[in-house]
């Protein structure tokens, strides 16, 4: 067997990673040993993008002529082309197997294979932003609900409006989960009141969670008037690449927040 050289290595150990994040896709969706009594399926189809757009875009950096075959996964799996619903997929547990995972873990093998093959070379050529991106790794901090709403845009330099769409993401996470439908300072102090929450961010019988509670009461209300408003509106900013980037990672920890708060 011919030894593999260092670039081979390098990509079969990514894709290692990536077959091992998508075999965690079960548990996303609230499948737990098979059983799906907790199944969510909006929130596992959100992890499952923000796989996927890491995956293509490793695609789209090491396979040559891989471009045409990203961009029909990406048809295939947008949110208005893949709805997988009815008997014909069986158990939950079968349809996320079927539509999620072997699609991918057949193609991963067959990847493999070219690599260890030595069939193609990688044209990986990191440009600076590609490079700073990787080494703070910006993508990789991201929520997927913060992937979903603004990543494309960010990537396509449309900055303003992934950072404006990072903090009405967050805004709307927040009304779905509490069935709230006001917006701002209202919204927020009705959903993480102190005396009568909605959702709860720590354990507010004690003082130390009280202060969890307060202060981020205040940390979302500051996203609303110091991002969300300025950006909505104005068409003027002073954003770049490394700003916006900056401020979708603190989008994604406050959607991390909303995500893991527990009902009251």
């Amino acid at each position: 067997m011919t030894e593999l050289n260092e670039e081979q290595n390098r990509l079969l150990k990514e894709l290692a990673q990536f077959e091992s994040q998508l075999e965690q896709l079960p548990s996303d969706f609230g499948l737990i040993n098979g059983m799906s009594s907790s199944f969510d399926y909006q929130r596992g189809k959100l992890r499952f993008d923000s796989w996927l757009v890491r995956h293509t875009d490793w695609m789209l950096d090491n396979i040559p002529g891989s471009e045409q075959d990203v961009e029909s996964l990406r048809h295939q799996y947008h949110d208005n082309n893949c709805n997988p619903s009815g008997s014909g997929y069986g158990t939950k547990s079968q349809m996320v197997n079927t539509v999620f995972i072997r699609p991918f873990i057949n193609r991963i093998d067959s990847l493999r294979q070219d690599i260890m093959a030595g069939h193609f070379e990688s044209v990986y050529k990191p440009t600076e932003n590609k490079a700073a991106e990787t080494a703070f790794g910006f993508e990789g901090l991201l929520h997927p609900l913060i992937v979903q709403s603004s990543l494309a845009l960010y990537r396509d330099g449309h900055l303003r409006e992934a950072v404006l769409n990072s903090v009405t993401a967050i805004f709307d996470l927040i009304r779905d989960r509490s069935g709230v439908t006001e917006d701002g300072d209202r919204l927020i102090g009705q959903v993480f009141s102190i005396k009568e929450p909605i959702l709860i961010l720590s354990e507010i019988e004690s003082e130390s969670g009280q202060n969890d509670q307060k202060g981020f009461m205040q940390i979302f209300k500051g996203a609303y008037q110091g991002i969300r408003n300025p950006k909505a509106h104005t068409l003027n900013h002073d954003l770049n690449k490394m700003k916006a980037a900056q401020y979708l990672v603190f989008a994604s920890m406050l959607a991390r927040r909303v995500e893991e708060a527990n009902d009251a």
